[in-house]
């Protein structure tokens, strides 16, 4: 018994560590997570703006804490992809896949918890 109540208890944290990686759930109550409001780290879009369609861009991440874990968020949508700022808290990440869709892009680098973070916004062509 007291290995399922483990189990439950750690899913339950994993599944509110998603939410504060989003920004939160929203609403009203106690124990949710509000959306940042300050962003602490800086990102740059180091491939040309536009981006050209059909490829990766690439980003410069600067601000986070050496060793710290950070997700990549493409235009509201978390990637799975996740870095470890190096040695002095920078990041340089190529997106994972092509861009096929000529639009407009925000790239966001967020700590694990949700409280730092910065991004860019991009045109892809």
């Amino acid at each position: 018994m007291t290995a399922a109540i483990a189990v439950l208890a750690g899913a339950a944290l994993s599944a509110g560590a998603a939410d504060a990686a989003r920004g939160g759930k929203g609403g009203k109550g106690g124990g949710q997570t509000p959306p940042p409001t300050t962003g602490g780290a800086t990102v740059t879009l180091i491939s040309a703006n536009p981006v050209p369609l059909g490829t990766s861009p690439t980003f410069y991440i600067t601000g986070f804490a050496p060793g710290e874990t950070v997700l990549m968020i493409m235009s509201d949508y978390i990637t799975g992809d996740v870095r470890t700022a190096n040695s002095t808290g920078s990041i340089t990440y190529t997106f994972w896949t092509p861009m096929n869709m000529a639009r407009s892009y925000t790239f966001t680098a967020q700590n694990s918890a949700g409280t730092k973070w910065g991004n860019v916004t991009f045109t892809v062509q």
